[in-house]
Protein backbone atom coordinates (compact mmCIF):
# COMPACT_ATOMS: atom_id res chain seq x y z
CA UNK A 1 0.00 0.00 0.00
CA UNK A 2 3.03 2.29 -0.11
CA UNK A 3 4.60 3.57 -3.34
CA UNK A 4 8.12 2.20 -3.89
CA UNK A 5 9.59 5.69 -4.35
CA UNK A 6 8.41 6.64 -0.87
CA UNK A 7 10.75 4.09 0.74
CA UNK A 8 13.78 5.77 -0.88
CA UNK A 9 12.56 9.27 0.03
CA UNK A 10 11.89 8.37 3.67
CA UNK A 11 15.18 6.51 4.00
CA UNK A 12 17.13 9.48 2.67
CA UNK A 13 15.27 11.91 4.92
CA UNK A 14 15.54 9.77 8.07
CA UNK A 15 19.30 9.38 7.58
CA UNK A 16 19.64 13.16 8.11
CA UNK A 17 22.62 13.17 5.75
CA UNK A 18 21.12 15.36 3.04
CA UNK A 19 20.31 19.05 2.81
CA UNK A 20 17.72 18.21 0.18
CA UNK A 21 16.39 15.21 -1.73
CA UNK A 22 16.00 15.65 -5.48
CA UNK A 23 13.61 13.30 -7.24
CA UNK A 24 13.99 13.09 -11.00
CA UNK A 25 11.30 11.35 -13.03
CA UNK A 26 9.11 11.74 -16.09
CA UNK A 27 6.17 10.25 -14.13
CA UNK A 28 3.88 12.91 -12.66
CA UNK A 29 2.53 10.54 -9.96
CA UNK A 30 6.09 10.02 -8.68
CA UNK A 31 6.76 13.75 -8.74
CA UNK A 32 3.52 14.42 -6.84
CA UNK A 33 4.60 11.95 -4.13
CA UNK A 34 8.00 13.63 -4.00
CA UNK A 35 6.43 17.09 -3.75
CA UNK A 36 4.09 15.95 -0.96
CA UNK A 37 7.17 14.73 0.93
CA UNK A 38 9.11 17.99 0.63
CA UNK A 39 11.54 16.90 -2.09
CA UNK A 40 12.94 18.96 -4.93
CA UNK A 41 11.07 17.69 -7.98
CA UNK A 42 12.67 17.51 -11.39
CA UNK A 43 10.61 16.58 -14.44
CA UNK A 44 13.00 14.52 -16.50
CA UNK A 45 12.96 15.13 -20.24
CA UNK A 46 11.98 12.13 -22.35
CA UNK A 47 15.49 11.70 -23.77
CA UNK A 48 16.81 10.96 -20.27
CA UNK A 49 13.81 8.91 -19.15
CA UNK A 50 14.30 5.93 -21.46
CA UNK A 51 15.26 2.57 -19.97
CA UNK A 52 18.38 2.39 -22.14
CA UNK A 53 19.88 5.58 -20.68
CA UNK A 54 22.63 4.96 -18.14
CA UNK A 55 22.17 6.67 -14.78
CA UNK A 56 25.50 8.49 -15.19
CA UNK A 57 23.96 10.63 -17.96
CA UNK A 58 21.01 11.55 -15.75
CA UNK A 59 23.33 12.45 -12.88
CA UNK A 60 25.56 14.58 -15.11
CA UNK A 61 22.50 16.43 -16.39
CA UNK A 62 21.19 17.00 -12.85
CA UNK A 63 24.62 18.36 -11.87
CA UNK A 64 24.24 20.99 -14.60
CA UNK A 65 20.87 22.06 -13.19
CA UNK A 66 21.40 21.76 -9.41
CA UNK A 67 24.34 22.41 -7.15
CA UNK A 68 24.95 18.94 -5.73
CA UNK A 69 27.92 20.11 -3.69
CA UNK A 70 31.27 18.35 -3.39
CA UNK A 71 29.66 14.97 -2.73
CA UNK A 72 26.34 13.40 -3.42
CA UNK A 73 24.41 10.17 -3.37
CA UNK A 74 22.05 8.69 -5.90
CA UNK A 75 19.41 6.24 -4.78
CA UNK A 76 17.17 4.06 -6.87
CA UNK A 77 13.60 3.44 -5.75
CA UNK A 78 13.76 -0.28 -6.48
CA UNK A 79 15.43 -1.30 -3.20
CA UNK A 80 12.96 -0.75 -0.35
CA UNK A 81 15.09 -2.67 2.17
CA UNK A 82 17.83 0.00 2.34
CA UNK A 83 17.76 1.59 5.77
CA UNK A 84 18.88 5.00 7.03
CA UNK A 85 21.62 3.11 8.91
CA UNK A 86 22.88 1.65 5.61
CA UNK A 87 23.28 5.18 4.28
CA UNK A 88 24.92 6.41 7.49
CA UNK A 89 27.44 3.53 7.62
CA UNK A 90 28.29 3.76 3.92
CA UNK A 91 28.72 7.52 4.22
CA UNK A 92 31.07 6.93 7.15
CA UNK A 93 33.13 4.58 4.94
CA UNK A 94 33.03 7.19 2.16
CA UNK A 95 34.43 9.78 4.59
CA UNK A 96 36.91 7.56 6.46
CA UNK A 97 38.50 6.16 3.31
CA UNK A 98 38.41 9.52 1.52
CA UNK A 99 36.75 7.59 -1.28
CA UNK A 100 35.59 8.97 -4.58
CA UNK A 101 32.82 6.36 -4.78
CA UNK A 102 31.11 3.88 -2.45
CA UNK A 103 28.87 1.26 -4.02
CA UNK A 104 27.07 -1.49 -2.06
CA UNK A 105 27.60 -5.01 -3.38
CA UNK A 106 26.07 -8.41 -2.71
CA UNK A 107 27.64 -11.83 -2.94
CA UNK A 108 26.45 -14.04 -5.76
CA UNK A 109 25.74 -17.68 -5.10
CA UNK A 110 27.67 -18.78 -8.18
CA UNK A 111 30.42 -16.93 -10.03
CA UNK A 112 29.84 -15.84 -13.61
CA UNK A 113 32.49 -18.30 -14.82
CA UNK A 114 30.24 -21.15 -13.64
CA UNK A 115 27.47 -20.14 -16.05
CA UNK A 116 26.44 -22.37 -18.94
CA UNK A 117 25.88 -21.34 -22.54
CA UNK A 118 22.73 -22.11 -24.53
CA UNK A 119 23.16 -22.69 -28.25
CA UNK A 120 20.66 -21.47 -30.86
CA UNK A 121 19.14 -24.97 -30.99
CA UNK A 122 18.56 -24.94 -27.20
CA UNK A 123 21.34 -27.35 -26.25
CA UNK A 124 23.42 -26.45 -23.20
CA UNK A 125 27.22 -26.27 -23.20
CA UNK A 126 29.12 -26.12 -19.92
CA UNK A 127 31.26 -22.98 -19.83
CA UNK A 128 33.96 -24.17 -17.45
CA UNK A 129 34.68 -27.57 -15.98
CA UNK A 130 35.69 -26.45 -12.46
CA UNK A 131 33.50 -27.14 -9.46
CA UNK A 132 31.74 -24.08 -8.05
CA UNK A 133 33.73 -24.34 -4.80
CA UNK A 134 36.94 -23.69 -6.75
CA UNK A 135 35.95 -20.15 -7.67
CA UNK A 136 36.33 -17.03 -5.56
CA UNK A 137 33.13 -15.44 -4.32
CA UNK A 138 31.59 -13.11 -6.91
CA UNK A 139 30.30 -9.70 -5.88
CA UNK A 140 27.70 -7.70 -7.78
CA UNK A 141 26.56 -4.09 -7.36
CA UNK A 142 23.07 -4.18 -5.88
CA UNK A 143 22.02 -0.86 -7.43
CA UNK A 144 20.48 0.64 -4.32
CA UNK A 145 22.65 3.75 -3.92
CA UNK A 146 26.02 5.24 -4.83
CA UNK A 147 28.01 7.85 -2.94
CA UNK A 148 30.28 9.92 -5.17
CA UNK A 149 32.47 12.99 -5.21
CA UNK A 150 31.18 15.26 -7.93
CA UNK A 151 34.62 16.37 -9.14
CA UNK A 152 35.87 12.78 -9.51
CA UNK A 153 32.65 11.75 -11.26
CA UNK A 154 32.94 14.53 -13.84
CA UNK A 155 36.66 13.90 -14.38
CA UNK A 156 36.18 10.13 -14.71
CA UNK A 157 32.79 10.25 -16.42
CA UNK A 158 33.57 7.54 -18.97
CA UNK A 159 34.19 5.09 -16.11
CA UNK A 160 30.76 5.84 -14.65
CA UNK A 161 30.84 5.29 -10.93
CA UNK A 162 33.76 2.84 -11.05
CA UNK A 163 36.56 5.36 -11.20
CA UNK A 164 39.43 5.85 -8.80
CA UNK A 165 39.14 5.07 -5.09
CA UNK A 166 35.92 3.11 -5.47
CA UNK A 167 34.93 1.00 -2.45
Amino acid sequence: GKPLILYAIETAQKSELFDSVVVSSDDMKILEIAYENKCVCHRRESGLARSDVQIKYVVRYLMSVYDLGEQSCIMTPCNPLVTPQDLIESHQMFTDKEANYVIPVVAGKYPLEYAVKINDDGTIVQGNKKRSQEYKESLYPCGSFIWFKTEAFLKEFEDGFYGSKCY
